[in-house]
C-alpha cells in the first residue's frame, strides 16, 4: 500500500548554520533532516471521483494510517545507530561531536531534525475535484485547503509525539513520472492529468499554463508558506542579459511576496560537431534532444545543461515524464 500511494525516500540532508558549542561533548552546527515521505495526493482525488466528502475523509486516513506511520519508521530505524557508522558525519563535527558508540538519536534529539511529509499534484487534484486550475479564485481556495491540512497535521503529529514534523515540497526527480505511470495503470487516461506524462511538483502551477512571473509568484507564495519544511518556486524565462530592470523588479517582487524561487532561461546547451550554441529541439516520440543545425542527437557531442527540478543537470538524458515536463514548460517573462 505505501509503495502504491507514496513515495518513500531514505535520505538525509543538513542545514547547516555557524558553529555553536552547547557545553558537553559534542559540537554541532545545524539540524538534520531525515528525508521524505511524499503522499500522492492525486490518486486520493481520483479515487473519490470529484465527491469532497469522499475526498476529505480518504485524504485523512491515509495521512493517519500510511504517512504517519512512515515518517515514524524513519526517526525509529536510526535509533541504536553508532555515531561510529559516519565518523565524518557524526564524531568530526558535519552533524555533532559524539564518542564513537554514541547513539546518534542523542545528537538528534538535541539539536533538533525534521520528518518531512511530502506532497505533490496541487494542480491535478484541484483540477479534479473542481475542475479548474488553482490560478482560478474557486481553483485557489480549494489547494489552499489541501495544503493548510497537510500543515495542520504536521503541527498535531508534532504535539502528539514530540518529534519533528514538517512539510516539503518533493522535489520529484522521479515521482513525477513514477506516480503518472501508476495513476495512468489504476484510472486510464484522465485530462489534464494522466494525459500529460508527468504529475505536477507541489503547489506549483502547471507548467504548460499561461501567466506572467508575478502572478506566479504572487499565487504559489501563498501556498508556499505552508510547506515549512523546504520550498521552492520556478519560473521560465528568455535571456535576460540585456533586461536587467525587468529581473530587477521579479527580484523586488520575489522580496516582497515573500517567496523562495529560482529564475531560469533556456539552459546552456552546445553542439560539438557544428558549434551551435542555444536551445536544442527534440523528439517528442523518441525524447531525445537534437541540434537544430546539424541534426545531431549524440549526447556524447552535445552538452545539455537544463535546470531539472532545483539545479542545473548536464546528463541530457531524462526519464520520460521528467523530459516532458522540460519540454512543456511555457515562458513566464521574455
Amino acid at each position: 500500500m505505501v509503495a502504491k500511494l507514496c513515495e518513500y525516500n531514505w535520505g538525509c540532508r543538513s542545514f547547516l548554520f555557524p558553529f555553536k558549542p552547547d557545553g558537553e561533548h559534542y559540537k554541532w552546527y545545524g539540524r538534520c533532516n531525515l528525508g521524505v515521505c511524499t503522499i500522492n495526493i492525486v490518486d486520493i482525488a481520483l479515487t473519490s471521483k470529484g465527491d469532497k466528502e469522499v475526498f476529505w475523509k480518504l485524504f485523512d486516513e491515509r495521512m493517519e494510517n500510511l504517512v504517519k506511520p512512515a515518517c515514524l519508521l524513519r526517526y525509529d530505524k536510526l535509533k541504536g545507530v553508532k555515531a561510529k557508522v559516519a565518523p565524518l558525519l557524526w564524531q568530526y563535527g558535519v552533524f555533532a561531536r559524539l564518542n564513537a558508540d554514541d547513539d546518534i538519536t542523542k545528537a538528534l534529539d538535541k539539536m533538533g531534525y525534521s520528518i518531512s511529509i511530502g506532497y505533490n499534484g496541487i494542480y491535478e487534484v484541484t483540477k479534479i475535484m473542481t475542475g479548474k486550475s488553482h490560478t482560478t479564485k474557486e481553483g485557489f481556495e480549494f489547494a489552499e485547503q489541501v495544503v493548510k491540512f497537510l500543515n495542520d497535521k504536521a503541527d498535531k503529529w508534532k504535539a502528539e509525539t514530540g518529534k519533528g514534523f514538517s512539510v516539503y515540497q518533493t522535489p520529484q526527480e522521479e515521482s513525477t513520472d513514477w506516480f503518472c505511470n501508476k495513476l495512468k495503470k489504476k484510472f486510464g487516461i484522465v485530462k489534464d492529468v494522466t494525459d500529460k506524462g508527468y504529475i505536477t511538483n507541489s503547489y506549483h502551477i502547471d507548467v504548460r499554463e499561461p501567466i506572467d512571473i508575478f502572478s506566479k509568484f504572487t499565487i504559489e507564495g501563498k501556498l508556499q508558506k505552508y510547506s515549512k519544511g523546504g520550498n521552492v518556486a520556478y519560473a521560465e524565462t528568455g535571456d535576460l542579459t540585456n533586461n536587467i530592470e525587468a529581473l530587477y523588479e521579479v527580484i523586488k517582487h520575489m522580496y516582497n511576496t515573500n517567496i523562495h524561487a529560482e529564475i531560469n532561461n533556456e539552459g546552456s546547451c552546445k553542439c560539438f560537431k557544428c558549434g551551435y550554441e542555444g536551445k536544442m529541439d527534440y523528439d517528442t516520440n523518441t525524447l531525445e534532444f537534437e541540434c537544430p543545425v546539424c541534426k545531431n542527437r549524440d549526447l556524447k557531442s552535445m552538452s545539455i545543461v537544463l535546470r531539472v527540478c532545483g539545479y542545473l543537470s548536464s546528463k541530457g538524458k531524462f526519464i520520460a515524464g521528467r523530459f516532458k515536463d522540460i519540454i512543456n514548460r511555457v515562458k513566464h517573462l521574455e
